[in-house]
């Protein structure tokens, strides 16, 4: 299933990639995202998240009450005009469901924008599609947290 999500930002794209590259930033969208235990790696041009969340009622019954959920962003060297692309996966360890796609930073109304556009597949026979319908919501929501997170962050710099 595809799912796009997007982030908007009153800064240039060079402070939001600065502003995703911080490890105070992530732990905070981390805790934003309400999550029970996490950790933050940060090494060159690559964030890894990996988040203890509680599990949609829906999959509980198949997962059990938390999901380990891991979200690694590459990024690769800005263009001419501070913009740039990337590549995110959002995995959950020990389970069928896996999200891979493109970020970006782009220039847009006088700040910047972050989008993200993936495909989500959960390999789960017979029921996977509708599992698919049901977590989409919850990873693009997931995604925008950014942008409540982001504008307190880049406001307070």
């Amino acid at each position: 299933m595809e799912i796009t999500a997007r982030a908007q930002f009153d800064a240039t794209p060079g402070e939001v990639y600065a502003m995703m590259m911080s490890p105070a930033y992530q732990k905070l969208v981390c805790q934003a995202s309400h999550a029970e235990n996490y950790d933050v790696e940060i090494n060159g041009s690559v964030s890894k998240t990996s988040r203890t969340l509680q599990a949609p009622s829906m999959v509980a019954k198949f997962t059990g009450g938390t999901l380990n959920v891991v979200e690694t962003i590459e990024w690769q060297p800005a263009a001419d005009d501070g913009t740039r692309t990337g590549s995110i996966l959002i995995e959950i360890p020990g389970q069928p469901v896996r999200l891979a796609g493109t970020v970006s930073i782009d220039r847009v109304n006088g700040g910047s924008a972050m989008v993200m556009a993936g495909n989500l597949r959960i390999n789960v026979p017979l029921i996977g599609k509708k599992m698919e319908q049901s977590a989409a919501p919850a990873m693009a929501a997931g995604f925008r947290t950014h942008e409540y997170v982001g504008g307190r962050w880049l406001a307070s710099e």
